[in-house]
């Protein structure tokens, strides 16, 4: 693990330049990350040799089934056998999978916090600490996606309705979870009031109490699903990790909702976003405990609750970067690396079955 706090060191001792040239910062810490990420070795992540060993297979895949009945009834998406298929015609070498890929995701990252987050020092080790980096290095598609997302957002906060559509429907062609996102859209639309909760929770209750009969009725009408149907595999695999991230989610909800809530208007010139973003944002936390509820009937699922997570990285900094006191601030920020810092290392320490990507290994 002394890649990963090494790394953590170098984010949190640049920190103060953030204050002075933030896009400075931010391209240096995003720079850091990307080397660690483009040039892992290929046994760093649960998928990653996976993604190796198939690349040559992948770039000779027919594609001439069509459009859709690789998004359906493929193992892999149109998008992501596309994108190995112009990658290997440039050089058959993996390594070049894998530096795309980190160059997209950490650009992504770039664009959604520098859009948002008040606090980018912190933003970037939240995403190393909660395990946002591990997972990049481990689920490939599904981090592909995720990064659209944090695209999307943006868009559709920006009111682009129309880009933010193209671009989830492009997400979704690097991994199926990602059309998930599409119901961010009503949910920005509504007004985000206890009426409205109470509406969502008990759409989610309805959801969850008939979680048997659509889910199994889905997972045999997308073929590259059909083996899963409704295991009852909680409990069994990761029932722990879903319980812990459950707690998570439910903490920094109510952290945030503690800390200075912001202005329905923001003041000209503040970095602060308005009231309607941050109730937003809440609320997307708010559906990524929905999903790992539902990952407590079936394991998988709670892969999707990492497209509303990403909240976190802007949520939390605000809440901690806007505190009144300078030695409030301070004193936030050194809690919330502790223990951030203290949780990845404890999960890296007694399961790094769930992101293998310890012990790290470096591949110029």
């Amino acid at each position: 693990m002394l890649a990963y706090f090494l790394l953590l060191a170098a984010l949190i001792m640049l920190a103060p330049l953030s204050m002075y040239k933030r896009r400075v910062y931010l391209l240096v810490a995003l720079s850091m990350i990307w080397i660690v990420m483009g040039y892992r070795g290929f046994t760093v992540g649960n998928d990653t040799p996976t993604y190796v060993q198939l690349y040559p297979q992948l770039a000779q895949q027919n594609l001439t089934n069509g459009f859709f009945e690789q998004m359906i009834g493929g193992r892999f998406e149109f998008g992501f056998v596309f994108l190995v298929k112009c990658l290997y015609f440039i050089s058959s070498d993996p390594r070049l999978l894998l530096i795309v890929v980190a160059t997209f995701e950490v650009v992504s990252l770039g664009y959604f916090l520098g859009n948002l987050s008040v606090n980018i020092p912190l933003s970037m080790i939240l995403f190393v600490t909660m395990n946002f980096m591990g997972l990049s290095m481990s689920a490939m598609r599904q981090c592909i996606a995720m990064s659209f997302g944090m695209i999307s957002i943006i868009y559709l906060l920006k009111a682009h309705k129309w880009r933010f559509l193209m671009v989830v429907l492009l997400a979704a062609t690097f991994h199926k979870a990602a059309l998930v996102l599409l119901i961010l859209y009503p949910i920005y639309q509504m007004d985000i009031s206890a009426k409205a909760l109470m509406l969502w929770t008990g759409l989610f209750m309805i959801v969850y109490l008939t979680f048997g009969s659509w889910f199994n009725v889905l997972t045999q009408q997308v073929t590259a699903y059909t083996n899963y149907g409704l295991l009852n595999n909680g409990a069994d695999s990761n029932s722990l990790g879903i319980a812990i991230k459950i707690l998570e989610l439910s903490g920094i909800i109510v952290f945030c909702i503690l800390s200075k809530r912001p202005k329905e208007t923001p003041v000209v010139g503040s970095p602060d976003f308005d009231l309607k973003t941050w109730k937003f944002l809440l609320f997307m936390l708010a559906i990524g405990i929905a999903f790992s509820i539902l990952a407590l009937k079936f394991s998988q699922i709670s892969r999707i609750s990492i497209f509303f997570e990403v909240a976190m990285l802007v949520l939390v900094p605000r809440s901690v970067g806007l505190m009144r006191l300078p030695s409030s601030r301070l004193i936030g920020n050194i809690v919330t690396i502790c223990i951030a810092v203290s949780y990845f290392y404890i999960i890296q320490a007694y399961r790094p079955e769930w992101y293998g990507i310890v012990p790290y290994v470096f591949t110029g």
